[in-house]
């Protein structure tokens, strides 16, 4: 076995263990954040014993005997938690939703960047924003927003340092890679097996194949400030989807408008809604 297929193998492992860990964190959150239905049958509930209580249903000595108070209390206490956690789900879903419209604001305000800095049409580029997701060790990105002339997602699950965006997330920093260039240079899969695997973005030759259409991406950490440390939360991407004018992508970020949807991007992810 050749140490591409073996990289191969444990791409295939790591995307696996992943899926699965957000899997399972998707379901210990969805335990902080019962269903509206539930919530609602046990407020009810809680409503009709308090009506019984008052009423003495169905008669008085029963109330008396202190054993009605095994049920009532308890589903008084889950009402009044359950109510508490819909408000606090409902409040971060709200969160959420606006969030991914602010966000879906900074990529069509990148988009207006690049083409104003560039000779790159609308048609020649995507711009992504993409979320760090997960809990430590099953971490992510997320896509939150996207401009692009067409509408079909990459399945490409994006780890830490897993392609161009995933290299900027594992250095923390800026970085631009020339995809036409590197596509002429590794043409067969003998010869892209040949190179370290970082030396290509940690791609497996089938996730390598799957990158084409890009020529160019540019890839910029979202790092705000988190209790004195700067974490990255997120990445800003542009990618080429033309061979003429590429080049130019390398650069924009450092203009002062592109900064500008970096910090507001910083701010929107200091804080989480998970």
């Amino acid at each position: 076995m050749s140490a591409c297929q073996g990289h191969g193998k444990l791409e295939r492992l790591t995307r696996g263990l992943t899926l699965a860990g957000a899997e399972v964190m998707g379901w210990l959150r969805g335990l902080r954040q019962p269903g509206s239905f539930l919530t609602a049958g046990v407020v009810v509930a809680a409503g009709a014993l308090e009506e019984f209580n008052v009423t003495g249903w169905p008669h008085t000595g029963w109330w008396d005997s202190g054993l009605p108070e095994k049920v009532f209390v308890p589903v008084i206490a889950a009402a009044t938690i359950l109510s508490f956690l819909v408000i606090v789900a409902y409040s971060l879903t709200l969160g959420r939703l606006h969030d991914y419209e602010r966000f879906a604001a900074l990529a069509e305000g990148t988009a207006r960047v690049v083409e104003r800095e560039t000779s790159l049409g609308r048609d020649d580029f995507s711009v992504n924003i993409f979320r760090v997701q997960g809990p430590c060790g099953f971490r992510r990105l997320e896509q939150v927003a996207r401009v692009a002339p067409d509408s079909s997602d990459s399945a490409m699950l994006w780890t830490k340092g897993k392609g161009v965006i995933g290299f900027a997330w594992a250095q923390r920093r800026s970085k631009y890679a020339d995809l036409e260039a590197l596509q002429v240079l590794l043409a067969t899969e003998e010869l892209f097996c040949q190179i370290p695997r970082d030396n290509r973005f940690r791609f497996s030759w089938n996730e390598f194949e799957d990158t084409r259409k890009y020529t160019a991406v540019l890839a910029v950490p979202i790092r705000p400030h988190v209790y004195a440390r700067y974490p990255v939360r997120g990445v800003l991407a542009v990618a080429a989807l033309t061979s003429t004018n590429r080049g130019q992508l390398d650069g924009v970020q450092n203009h002062r408008d592109f900064a500008d949807i970096v910090s507001t991007a910083k701010a929107i992810l200091s804080r989480r809604h998970d």
